[in-house]
């Protein structure tokens, strides 16, 4: 028997951009779900990915993680996943956190959908590393061990140390059961970047923003075709190494 695939991919602009392709994708799924366990991960809360899936073609998901890795539920029940975040939790005070950066002049607070007890999240225009790394600065003078991701140039989450994306792909392939090999990440954007340094297989659709293009690694496919149909051709590569390196692939048809 074939053994399955876990395919983790964000939402916007990744597998949302393009409902034409986005309807050749779920058609792929349907015939394949057998052998394929989805989980669609944002920067949206849960919440929100799922009134996409309601409101879209995105097929329903086994398991949506939220608010840039912060949140991991079962889909359709919305129960959480038992045991995360699993982060440093000791060193987090979201509360703490807004009142540290409340004398960042530049960072603008995104609206209170936003924000969450384990993301806070600003809007930073066109920050440089120095920038970046003086806020992770000022919030460990307080003892506060934090997570920055920054995208677009534009969007900043803060979230606790070792809470992202890629963490919560990790813990949700585990969870599962399934082994990296057997897992494919997508993404487009920086707040995806994270996914990448786990040993999965990844997948950066045409249309990803430079922070993805610049990825070079063996484990890593640069699709020239953009949102979902990056998304289908990334896994057709990564299932065609699979079965000329000889291991048992999922089925594609």
């Amino acid at each position: 028997m074939n053994r399955q695939t876990l395919l983790i991919s964000d939402v916007d602009y990744t597998l949302l951009g393009d409902d034409e392709k986005l309807a050749e994708f779920a058609n792929w799924y349907g015939r394949n779900k057998p052998h394929v366990r989805l989980v669609l991960t944002s920067g949206r809360f849960p919440d929100s990915i799922i009134e996409s899936v309601e409101t879209t073609l995105l097929p329903e998901p086994d398991v949506v993680v939220g608010g840039v890795g912060s949140e991991i539920c079962f889909f359709p029940s919305r129960d959480v996943v038992p045991g995360w975040p699993v982060c440093q939790l000791e060193h987090w005070d979201g509360d703490r956190v807004r009142s540290i950066l409340a004398g960042f002049a530049r960072l603008e607070p995104q609206d209170d959908e936003f924000q969450s007890d384990y993301k806070v999240s600003y809007f930073l225009r066109d920050a440089d590393p120095a920038e970046l790394e003086q806020i992770r600065a000022m919030l460990l003078e307080q003892s506060i061990r934090a997570e920055l991701v920054y995208s677009s140039q534009r969007d900043l989450d803060v979230l606790p140390h070792g809470c992202n994306k890629g963490t919560a792909a990790e813990y949700v392939a585990h969870y599962l059961g399934f082994e990296p090999c057997d897992v494919i990440v997508c993404g487009d954007s920086a707040n995806d970047f994270a996914m990448f340094d786990y040993g999965f297989a990844g997948v950066v659709v045409g249309n990803a923003h430079p922070e993805l293009k610049a990825l070079d690694t063996p484990l890593v496919y640069q699709s020239p075709h953009e949102c979902a149909k990056g998304v289908l051709d990334g896994i057709e590569y990564w299932l065609r190494r699979r079965a000329a390196e000889g291991m048992p692939e999922s089925k594609a048809s």
